[in-house]
């Protein structure tokens, strides 16, 4: 006997959502998952999925998502645009080719960990110290080591780009400061001035314009009204609830002269 979910969905049909194609309620990510916690490495294998609950054709359901997403992406992109390989991260520049991570400025296959003074006058207060992810005895107490000893090993310079990051991550921490110690009104009309920036040059934006975007992703969840309420994600997975924060964000980088994605 078929559970109440299952039942629903087989009288109602499963809802794609219109701006990413899939089933309602999941995302991508790195992988496909929904609220519920269940995830699926392909889209073959998230409607295999959803359709042996709901009894649905699996082919059909696939290429009715397909379509949808097929569809998007191209208008979003209409003739004489780049396409998405051709537009670059909002966060880094195009030359970093996502080689240090944006958090800890450590290149793949280093972590970073928290330790602990045993003895003497800083007994309990803690440290930082980066090493292999995979164990072993490397053990550098800076960041700078670490690129001094990925360099040896790879012929690859990294020190560039850690400085450009450093540097971005020292301007947002400078921003996030002096926005701290504005009024309410204040950051009212900075946000409005951020959104009025960003659509003189591109216009507004729309859901598909920012579901295609490289990196990023939209999810929409169904409201008891029957309306559904849409979530975006930027690469970093940071989320956005309204178009407009996204204008705004993406108008800030503008008018601090960072690079944001071709529209």
């Amino acid at each position: 006997m078929a559970t109440p979910t299952e039942s629903s969905f087989q009288r109602q049909g499963t809802v794609l959502d219109p701006i990413t194609g899939l089933p309602l309620g999941w995302r991508r990510r790195e992988f496909f998952e929904n609220e519920l916690g269940e995830t699926a490495d392909s889209i073959n294998e998230l409607m295999k999925l959803v359709c042996d609950r709901t009894g649905e054709d699996l082919e059909q359901m696939t290429r009715q998502s397909m379509a949808i997403r097929n569809t998007k992406a191209g208008a979003s992109e209409g003739p004489g645009t780049k396409g998405p390989s051709e537009k670059s991260s909002p966060k880094r520049s195009s030359s970093s080719s996502g080689k240090l991570d944006p958090e800890t400025f450590l290149p793949a296959g280093w972590v970073r960990v928290e330790k602990k003074y045993k003895t003497g006058t800083k007994a309990g207060k803690t440290y930082l110290r980066f090493q292999k992810e995979n164990g072993g005895s490397l053990n550098y107490c800076t960041i700078t080591q670490v690129l001094k000893h990925h360099l040896e090993h790879t012929g690859e310079d990294l020190m560039p780009l850690y400085h450009e990051l450093k540097e971005q991550k020292q301007s947002e921490d400078q921003g996030a400061a002096e926005s701290a110690k504005m009024t309410p009104e204040q950051k009212r009309l900075q946000r409005e001035r951020y959104i009025s920036k960003f659509r003189a040059a591109h216009g507004a934006l729309t859901g598909v314009k920012v579901a295609a975007l490289p990196g990023w992703s939209g999810e929409a969840k169904p409201l008891p009204c029957g309306q559904s309420l849409a979530t975006y994600y930027d690469p970093e997975g940071r989320p956005f609830k309204l178009l407009k924060d996204i204008e705004a964000h993406f108008g800030c980088l503008m008018e601090e002269g960072k690079q944001i994605p071709n529209f």
